[in-house]
């Protein structure tokens, strides 16, 4: 959606078909000439405009600023375009694009050497895409053709996207590993036309979701059609506030969703996941992934990028290893302006929105208000300029060059995005004042006095619209934990935030709600030094913003015998079910330790470790789950056996769900464990994986986004896709065996780490497989793996040493822009390559493979290089070999 409703007026100028540097050098010599004898007063409107054109400093270097972007042609037979021309007057009669996919037309995209089929239409809901002489068209390839690694994408005018800006944002995004767009400059010229520079923009795919290093999933959104009834047709039953939560859903990519049944049970749990969301009938972390949309809504709001927030331009990802929607960044608008323009906790484009709601789990508002504290220091911006700010300027000089010499309404559009934009400046502006805001020394209103039993009550209220954190009170000479001090029959149900061990005060929106919101903490025993005074001897709340990890703030409380109690309100409560013990008896609890006990345990149901818990499990201690359940944990595990003791995680029966570790920042230790009869969860990927409607590991051990060592382990009889599957982490394996797998044995995607002396035999699938990782392999053997010993693929650098690897399909394989490094190591009796290197996704390109005393023998070929990839043997430079890479799979 654009906020500008109105149809842009625009007329021809008469030098818009002057090249763009004599047109240049014409308007700077009217206005010297002219200048001075006219006056501003008197000079028209279309030298006035050109006028903040030119006075801009970079406009004058921008001059010499050679355009050296990529070319795009796109070539339209007559008739077709013909048909995206009356589509056009038809938006510019009805003020709107009402655009379908019959709207779509063949046409031909040139890109360096190659021309590529694909399918164009006019694209954008408003006249800026299409009011003028640059129209904005959405593109889709045809077949396997991809552009940028883009299979469906835009171009449209820079200034539609507020030039510059946008390209930071996403910039920004992939910058810090969160969901943004491919989004670029090139030329464009159409039938032979040059349309000048544009923005290509990518839209939502599959390759969108692997470029962002993300396992395939949906994109959902919610639908537009309320809205655009609203503002067009003006209808009176119809209320904007409403609009949020009475709106339909979408999902991206349909027709290829209802083709894959793990796909569509996917999308299933996306949609049920944003209904929960309008109905606001789950907490913001049981439907968002909470660090990523924290830190997504921090960026947001560091970039004033509210209207990308809007529920009308929201995309979801929803990831199925956490079953958790993340945003992605799309249409931010970004605006100039110094703050934003509400507080996200309370405030937005209508009394209820999503962010609202979100950011009513203290986990979600932690890593926002975290984020933003680290996004608006110094550092941060330094990072961004020495990452962006040369491509950044170089493109607004570009920009302004062309811009010179237009209509007045094209350069008035332009100008606080381009003409008068300074990114750097209003970032450090902007974070200034957020800062200003963090720093806020007086967050609570608090006051106490003294019951007839003699104890002190001490009552806290919220005074921002942000959530506080009050983590205890103290004396001169005593203090007191948050929660033992708690007062209210409703304590059990009080706001806990196990990270730090305290209770959450959430914003309170007084003038609406009628609530206020208060706490009490009651202090038995309480000393008075004199109880008629004003105050009490010193005492003090312990309290700071939840988000930041500072020292505390440490707020005196006066006391005043006149002062009414107020009640409590009830809260949520994100700590250990009051039943853990009796579901699960075999676990006892200390403070925020859960300490299992050795012994056979069978487990009924899921086992799950919550957020701030850490699972002790013994030696000697075996857990058999039953058939469909699984060990979930969002704390740190450290499972510790011995050789003559291990620790067994198995099922009771014929298989069980799995373990998924996610989301753990300490480093978690499986020492002398055993995993055996995982099946995953989700039948698509997982043949005998259990139905958790959309769920889907394809592990049977998952670790995702956390830090994992594995020594002395065995992982055996798995029915997974993968026996491990360890995502986004950093991790150890040390001395592990991996045997008798119906598929693969360690898949690793998006890691870190290193795999040490661990042995891999009699597997059906890969023995090592890595995408997108930086790993060490060193010492390990691989007997008996039915397709390749180690798989490296998706831009991956690995190094391997040491091997030993016999029996195999594929000894080492490095695909899709990967870079192997082989050392020291045996290849013997593979019965397709001992060595090979070749492309095999469109969005990657060749890969390369370096080694150095290696010994290939008893194998079909030594060498399976593509022509394109690069493979070298001590220094010397192996022969390439054409061959379909698809005959292998």
């Amino acid at each position: 959606m654009r906020l500008r409703l109105s149809k842009v007026k625009r007329r021809t100028s008469l030098l818009a078909s002057v090249p763009s540097l004599f047109k240049s050098a014409i308007i700077c010599g009217l206005f010297s000439i002219g200048g001075i004898y006219l006056g501003w007063i008197g000079l028209p409107g279309y030298l006035k405009a050109n006028f903040q054109v030119i006075k801009n400093s970079e406009f004058w270097i921008g001059l010499f600023e050679v355009n050296d972007l990529e070319t795009i042609r796109l070539d339209v037979s007559f008739k077709n375009f013909q048909k995206i021309e009356s589509k056009r007057r038809e938006a510019i009669k009805l003020n709107r694009l009402i655009s379908s996919d019959e709207d779509y037309v063949k046409a031909n995209l040139s890109f360096g050497e190659s021309i590529l089929p694909c399918k164009i239409r006019l694209k954008g809901d408003l006249s800026d895409h299409w009011a003028g002489d640059k129209m904005s068209f959405r593109v889709k390839m045809k077949g396997d053709g991809l552009i940028y690694g883009m299979s469906r994408f835009s171009l449209q005018k820079p200034g539609t996207r507020l030039n510059t800006a946008e390209w930071l944002f996403h910039k920004t995004l992939k910058q810090e590993k969160l969901l943004g767009l491919n989004y670029k400059f090139v030329n464009l010229i159409i039938n032979g036309r040059p349309m000048g520079i544009y923005a290509i923009e990518e839209h939502f795919s599959k390759e969108m979701i692997e470029t962002n290093e993300r396992r395939e999933g949906v994109i959902v959104s919610f639908e537009e059609y309320r809205m655009w009834n609203l503002l067009f047709e003006k209808r009176r039953n119809l209320d904007w506030d409403n609009l949020y939560r009475t709106s339909n859903y979408l999902t991206s990519n349909s027709n290829r969703i209802k083709k894959s049944s793990m796909l569509s049970s996917q999308n299933s749990v996306a949609l049920n996941l944003l209904r929960k969301l309008q109905e606001e009938a789950l907490n913001g972390e049981k439907i968002f992934a909470a660090e990523k949309t924290g830190k997504f809504l921090a960026l947001a709001h560091f970039f004033n990028a509210e209207h990308g927030l809007m529920f009308d331009d929201m995309n979801f990802y929803f990831n199925p290893v956490t079953c958790l929607l993340e945003p992605i960044g799309f249409d931010a608008n970004c605006g100039t302006n110094e703050s934003s323009p509400f507080s996200y906790f309370t405030g937005g484009s209508t009394r209820s929105t999503w962010i609202n709601h979100v950011l009513k789990s203290p986990l979600i508002a932690y890593h926002y208000v975290s984020y933003l504290n680290e996004f608006s220091k110094p550092t941060f911006i330094e990072k961004l300029q020495s990452a962006f700010a040369d491509d950044e300027l170089k493109y607004r000089r570009l920009l302004l060059k062309e811009i010179a010499g237009e209509n007045a309404s094209e350069i008035w559009y332009n100008i606080n995005s381009l003409i008068e934009y300074e990114p750097w400046t209003s970032f450090n502006q902007r974070a200034n004042r957020i800062r200003n805001d963090l720093s806020e020394p007086r967050p609570i209103l608090c006051f106490a006095q003294k019951n007839i039993k003699n104890e002190l009550i001490v009552t806290i209220r919220n005074a921002l619209s942000q959530p506080v954190e009050i983590l205890g009170i103290e004396t001169d000479n005593s203090s007191w934990n948050i929660s033992d001090i708690i007062h209210d029959e409703r304590s059990g149900t009080l706001l806990h935030f196990n990270q730090n061990r305290s209770h959450v005060i959430p914003p309170f929106d007084f003038h609406n709600k009628g609530e206020l919101g208060d706490i009490e903490l009651k202090i038995k025993n309480f000393t008075f030094k004199d109880f008629n005074a004003d105050s009490i001897q010193n005492l003090w709340i312990k309290v700071r913003l939840l988000g930041l990890n500072d020292t505390p703030l440490k707020i005196s409380v006066p006391i005043n015998n006149d002062i009414l109690q107020f009640d409590c309100l009830p809260l949520l409560t994100t700590r250990l079910e009051s039943n853990y013990s009796t579901v699960h008896p075999f676990i006892d609890r200390q403070d925020y330790s859960l300490i299992f006990k050795p012994g056979t345990h069978f487990v009924k149901g899921d086992l799950v470790i919550p957020v701030g818990f850490e699972a002790i499990i013994p030696k000697g201690c075996s857990l058999l789950f039953e058939q469909n359940s699984t060990f979930v944990s969002h704390g740190k595990i450290t499972a510790v056996g011995i050789a003559e003791s291990p620790i067994e995680i198995s099922a009771a029966e014929e298989s069980w769900g799995g373990l998924l570790l996610s989301g753990v920042k300490e480093t978690s230790l499986f020492d002398h464990v055993f995993f055996s009869k995982t099946a995953g969860i989700n039948k698509g990927p997982n043949p005998k994986g259990i139905d958790r409607s959309g769920w889907t590991t394809t592990g049977g051990v998952t670790v995702h986004e956390s830090k994992v060592t594995f020594s002395n382990c065995k992982f055996e009889h798995s029915f997974s896709e993968d026996a491990l599957n360890v995502i986004s982490s950093n991790f150890k394996i040390i001395d592990c065996f991996f045997e008798n797998l119906p598929s693969d044995g360690f898949d690793g995607d998006f890691v870190s780490g290193t795999v040490d002396n661990c042995f891999f035999s009699n597997i059906d699938g890969d023995g090592i497989d890595f995408s997108g990782s930086r790993v060490k392999v060193s010492g390990c053997h691989f007997i008996k793996i039915a397709d390749k010993a180690v798989s490296v693929g998706e831009s991956s650098d690995v190094d391997l040493a040491f091997l030993k690897v016999r029996d195999v399909g594929f000894g080492i394989v490095s695909k899709d822009s990967s870079k192997v490094k082989v050392t020291s190591s045996v290849i013997k009796n593979a019965s397709i390559a001992g060595i090979s290197a070749y492309q095999k996704k469109g969005v990657f390109g060749p890969a390369k493979i370096s080694c150095e005393s290696v010994s290939i023998s008893d194998s079909t070929q030594k060498f399976l290089i593509q022509p394109e990839s690069f493979g070298e043997l001590d220094g010397s430079q192996i022969k390439e070999v054409s061959f379909q890479t698809s005959k292998y799979y």
